[in-house]
């Protein structure tokens, strides 16, 4: 691997001394045991102990003449211990040396990626507790879902790196064996019980049975789990490297002082630690293919497999522990945006509310297709017109049938979403030792930009609202416009419903007016341009409109002459004719302004009664 990747206790593992070292240590081994059973003299044995050594430059040499590296390690470590190379690599083929070295070499890396494992899912757990009731916005499909907490984000990440863990320790497991059994695998110059002893004493064990090779499924076993380990890097990097996106800004990878992100643009902040992750759990998925093709080999060998393991195993396993080192570094040190995220959830302006209606429907007798249609098409409709839910809701007929004013607006709040969560932390096993800790933090509750003069010069003053108060309430609902009420307050125009019904004692029911207001009412887009269905309480007479539902949601208004108690009828008004052919009596009263009767009902008959004279023909 190359030098960039490379961590330099990892990359000491994969040197050409490191590799020599560890089939010398295999072969002195091997020396020691026959040398207890009396099959090389004790001193001979004292002196291969004492003088065993070599020199890369001299097996560098040997090997390019003779083509065989085992046999030019023999050679140069021959060069030092003299007559007694007689011993040395007694009853063994080049494989006993090189699988089993290779063997104890991947278990050590293991180890170390295992370190490197618990590190990073130690990161993981103390910033999942750091944020376990801050809520975010879910999402499923890139698209907003419903709102969850960042550090449920973060656990789900740190469960899978605990099933990692077991995974790791079972494939570490499974590498850490041995073979001395010979050419065949049929111990025809070593037995059995002595392969054991030396393997015991390397910390390896025994292979039940093999031919001339460790199997290579332990390989593939081992490189799948560093490539699924890799996987779930990347999938850790790729969602943070989505928050750091500009329309989403809600974490940002750590930037270090002095750093610059683009060469043409200094105000870049490019995620490029968690695109390199990404970029080599690639690589190390395709070292999992080539292991999976190292199984299938000849016979009792072939060395098919030896080219490609040469570069596999080192690099996923340098590649593992650096891309590991290096997301540890962006997790522990993750700028995290909770405003940004709270923005984020309200930024649909309480669409992520629609299952909550919708369930409450089907709970209040309406079968759930029914109750499905009629939250679909509001918010449907507020897509397009970036409208709040709950004002779409309040003026739907076919919902308010089911559903009062209260209901529904006690439907919009995230606490529901959030329940649960120390309930979640405590299934994975993670806790920080304090209970009620992850405390929600007030935040300040900004004045929107409009108002009737109140709270013009409170800026400095502004109300902290907390959700264990007042409901799950935050600055971001209020600063969008995200949730609608009947306030007059410029500081709160916009806020959860709970804390309006919080505010008048509980008491929502039949409060018709909670987000219709007058001076609150969004048209949309269908809406937009049609008259009020309100009587105007103008003109001729006292009339009044009346809403027609036609079933198809079309409305048509038309006016009817409300009969006048106890008046007497007006003389027919007859055309005057004029010079200009104009009827001036028809004419007369336009200009004249009354009171509607609604106004004014108790003393509605003499009134009329007197209307009526005022309203005869002026001739």
């Amino acid at each position: 691997m190359i030098e960039r990747y490379t961590r330099p206790k990892m990359g000491r593992m994969f040197t050409a001394k490191y590799r020599f070292d560890t089939w010398l240590k295999v072969e002195l081994a091997v020396c020691e045991a026959w040398a207890e059973r009396g099959e090389i003299p004790q001193d001979a044995w004292k002196r291969i102990r004492k003088n065993a050594n070599y020199k890369l430059r001299r097996i560098n040499e040997i090997e390019a003449q003779v083509h065989h590296d085992v046999i030019a390690f023999n050679t140069a470590v021959a060069d030092y211990i003299g007559e007694d190379s007689a011993y040395f690599h007694k009853g063994m083929t080049s494989n006993d040396v090189v699988d089993t070295a290779q063997c104890l070499i991947i278990k050590e890396a293991g180890q170390l990626i295992e370190e490197g494992l618990i590190s990073l899912r130690k990161a993981l757990g103390a910033r999942a507790l750091e944020f376990r009731h801050t809520p975010v916005m879910g999402r499923t499909h890139g698209v907003h879902a419903e709102p969850t907490t960042f550090g449920l984000k973060l656990l789900v990440w740190y469960d899978e790196l605990n099933r990692h863990e077991e995974r790791l320790a079972m494939a570490i497991d499974g590498i850490a064996v041995g073979k001395l059994s010979g050419a065949v695998g049929n111990f025809a110059h070593i037995p059995p019980d002595l392969e054991e002893q030396i393997l015991r004493k390397l910390g390896l064990q025994s292979a039940p049975v093999s031919n001339q090779v460790v199997q290579r499924d332990r390989h593939a076993h081992f490189v799948m789990v560093l490539a699924g380990l890799a996987s779930t890097m990347e999938k850790i990097a790729v969602n943070l490297r989505s928050y750091q996106r500009t329309e989403i800004g809600e974490v940002q990878e750590p930037f270090a002082k002095g750093q610059k992100g683009s060469s043409a643009m200094p105000h870049k902040k490019n995620p490029i630690l968690l695109e390199r992750i990404t970029g080599l759990s690639r690589v190390i998925r395709g070292y999992a293919v080539t292991a999976l093709e190292n199984v299938a080999l000849w016979d009792e060998r072939d060395i098919s497999h030896s080219g490609a393991e040469r570069v596999i195993l080192p690099d996923a396993c340098i590649l593992v522990d650096y891309m590991m080192d290096k997301l540890t570094t962006v997790v522990s040190g993750l700028v995290v945006r909770p405003e940004q995220m709270n923005r984020n959830i309200y930024m649909t302006k309480g669409l992520i509310f629609s299952q909550r209606v919708l369930l409450a429907l089907t709970e209040a007798g309406v079968s759930r297709e029914d109750a499905y249609s009629m939250v679909q098409r509001n918010a449907m409709r507020c897509w397009e017109d970036r409208s709040p839910l709950l004002d779409a809701l309040l003026n739907d007929r076919d919902v308010r049938s089911h559903l009062d004013t209260a209901q529904i607006s006690r439907l919009f709040t995230i606490d529901p979403f959030l329940e649960h969560v120390d309930k979640l932390f405590e299934r994975v096993g993670l806790s920080d030792g304090k209970k009620g800790s992850g405390e929600v933090k007030p935040v300040q509750a900004p004045r929107r930009g409009r108002g009737r003069g109140r709270g013009q010069h409170q800026d400095e003053k502004l109300e902290r609202i907390t959700r264990s108060e007042l409901g799950n309430i935050d600055s971001i609902a209020v600063e969008t416009g995200a949730i609608q009420n009947i306030s007059e307050r410029a500081s709160d125009y916009f806020e959860s419903s709970s804390v309006v019904l919080s505010r008048k004692g509980g008491k929502g029911q039949g409060d018709d007016t909670l987000g219709e207001a007058e001076h609150q009412k969004k048209k949309t887009g269908q809406e937009r341009g049609r008259q009020s269905s309100r009587s105007s309480g103008r003109g001729r007479g006292s009339s009044k409109i009346k809403e027609k539902d036609s079933g198809q949601d079309k409305e048509k208004s038309r006016e009817q002459t409300e009969p006048k108690p106890e008046a007497k009828p007006a003389a027919p008004e007859k055309p005057a004719a004029s010079e200009d052919g104009k009827e001036k009596a028809s004419a007369k009263p336009r200009r004249r302004r009354r009171r509607s009767p609604s106004r004014k009902p108790a003393d509605g008959a003499a009134k009329n009664e007197n209307d009526n004279k005022d309203k005869g023909e002026d001739k």
